[in-house]
């Protein structure tokens, strides 16, 4: 495994740990509803997890001006791929259990994310411009 893909993975798994703790936080301590909790928790992993992936994962000298808004867009790229994914799955596999599907869809949008990031969103482009 590359030292990229190392690092995109344990810092992935970091902010769906950080992703589930601050939702909770939110919801138990603060009386945040479940969905207003969900929204805040990911914007504020959604911000961290850039931060770690352009700094540490990737080493990215790209600017923010160029890197957040293509990261922004391969979030949500992601998001649709999840959501496409766990369509088909379901109708090939209407009877998986939901564990597997989960799976299945991690590792589709895992791998597009770490595409996109590694090729695109914290590269610099060809003639040299951040």
């Amino acid at each position: 495994m590359s030292k990229s893909l190392w690092r995109f993975v344990t810092t992935g798994g970091i902010s769906a740990g950080c992703y589930f703790v601050l939702a909770f936080i939110l919801q138990k301590v603060f009386a945040i509803p479940p969905w207003s909790a969900a929204g805040l928790a990911y914007l504020f992993t959604f911000f961290g997890t850039y931060t770690v992936q352009r700094l540490w994962t990737f080493s990215s000298i790209v600017t923010h001006k160029k890197s957040l808004p293509r990261y922004a867009f391969t979030q949500a790229a992601s998001l649709l791929i999840t959501i496409s994914v766990m369509r088909v799955f379901e109708l090939v596999f209407p009877n998986s259990s939901a564990y597997a599907a989960s799976a299945v869809t991690t590792v589709f949008a895992g791998a597009a994310s770490f595409f996109l990031s590694s090729k695109w969103v914290f590269t610099v482009g060809t003639q040299g411009t951040q």
